[in-house]
């Protein structure tokens, strides 16, 4: 399936998910989940916009929808513990960084459930989470912080390394070590989707999109420059283009 395709595709999906959620006819978990794919939709869209056009206002646009769409979830009334809270769903929270959306970030970090999520997420990812979410909005609480990433670092128990190193690099602001530890991300992002890929019996809209360009990355650089780190090389899977104000130092959330 062509790019072409996959946007065409996608919009189908978009314009069926949006109607699902406008509907009054449809439960609580019917529209969490049409948000949750919405929010996929979107962010794909965006990709293909960017891959096959290279129309930027669109892709952050779309990006921004993906972000609108998990905002719109999070606030629905949502139980306590309903899987959909998980800090861990950081996809869309990627998306407003890398669309330099500062507003739709930090709804998703107030809205996020502050807790883990036991049976739904991963105790390490709800760290990794917490820590990255602490240092956008807390950045001077540093014994927090400190904290945050010990908790990252045992519960990850020797997995997770790259994303480990990436948090301390930043918490250190250590140029030299985020450097290290992005190319060891890189590395493990290109053998995790050649790894989907080669498993998977068909094409999908995911692995068509999500590979060729890495927005977890995208938005861990402007991260990083936040905390004062500038990478000035353009890394793989990471263009300048796809990273709004890359040139200006973006505002904290």
């Amino acid at each position: 399936m062509d790019l072409f395709q996959i946007k065409e595709q996608l919009q189908r999906q978009i314009i069926e998910f949006e109607g699902v959620v406008a509907e009054d006819v449809y439960d609580l978990a019917t529209k969490s989940r049409a948000l949750s794919c919405l929010s996929d939709c979107y962010r794909r869209r965006a990709i293909a916009l960017y891959l096959d056009d290279m129309d930027i206002p669109a892709y952050f646009s779309h990006l921004a929808r993906s972000a609108q769409a998990r905002v719109r979830l999070l606030l629905l009334p949502l139980a306590e513990n309903d899987g959909y809270r998980c800090a861990s769903i950081l996809m869309p929270f990627f998306d407003a960084l890398v669309c330099d959306n500062r507003d739709l970030a930090h709804q998703i970090i107030l809205h996020s459930s502050s807790h883990w999520i036991n049976g739904e997420e991963f105790e390490e990812d709800f760290y990794y989470a917490g820590f990255l979410f602490c240092l956008l909005s807390n950045r001077q609480d540093t014994s927090n912080l400190e904290s945050l990433l010990f908790d990252f670092s045992q519960a990850a128990d020797g997995a997770e390394t790259q994303r480990v190193a990436l948090c301390e690099a930043l918490l250190n602001q250590d140029q030299p070590a985020f450097y290290s530890a992005l190319a060891d991300f890189i590395d493990e992002y290109e053998r995790r989707y050649a790894m989907r890929v080669e498993m998977s019996p068909s094409t999908n809209d995911e692995l068509e999109t999500e590979p060729y360009l890495c927005i977890e990355g995208l938005a861990l650089l402007k991260i990083a420059r936040v905390c004062g780190i500038h990478i000035t090389d353009e890394q793989p899977y990471m263009p300048t283009l796809a990273l709004k104000g890359a040139v200006a130092t973006p505002s904290v959330v």
